[in-house]
């Protein structure tokens, strides 16, 4: 499409051009163009476009694999001893149903992975665990 400077950037033979060299709208979609830090000068900084892989995990490149997993041994801790938790303080709504004579949430394990997920959201898990142990963690 192109030759000289710009069909060199754009086959790669060349990274990096300075050069005096106008802006296009056709050159820009081969090649990213530096603003020119002064307009009398004319002297531009062309570089190759880099080339993007896209993914449907981009989103977490955010993070190292460490933090992600991380955050997900918590979860899956957390939600644990909250079950653990629930089921064995005698404090709790389960346990100590005199304390407690209205119906309460009730943490199964899969209610507790549930509560400790949303716990994340801004909006919260919904109603604690009763038992302090429970709401401490």
């Amino acid at each position: 499409v192109f030759d000289g400077v710009i069909g060199d950037l754009a086959s790669g033979e060349t990274d990096m051009v300075i050069t005096a060299l106008t802006m296009t709208a056709d050159r820009e979609e081969f090649v990213d163009f530096v603003p020119p830090y002064f307009e009398r000068t004319g002297i531009t900084i062309v570089m190759r476009k880099p080339i993007k892989k896209t993914s449907l995990f981009r989103f977490m490149t955010v993070l190292k694999l460490e933090v992600w997993l991380s955050i997900v041994g918590a979860l899956v801790g957390t939600g644990f001893l909250i079950w653990f938790l629930d089921k064995y303080s005698p404090y709790s709504a389960r346990n100590n149903k005199n304390a407690y004579p209205f119906p309460c949430r009730e943490f199964t394990l899969k209610e507790s992975f549930w509560f400790a997920l949303t716990s994340f959201t801004p909006q919260g898990g919904g109603e604690a665990p009763k038992a302090l142990s429970g709401r401490t963690l």
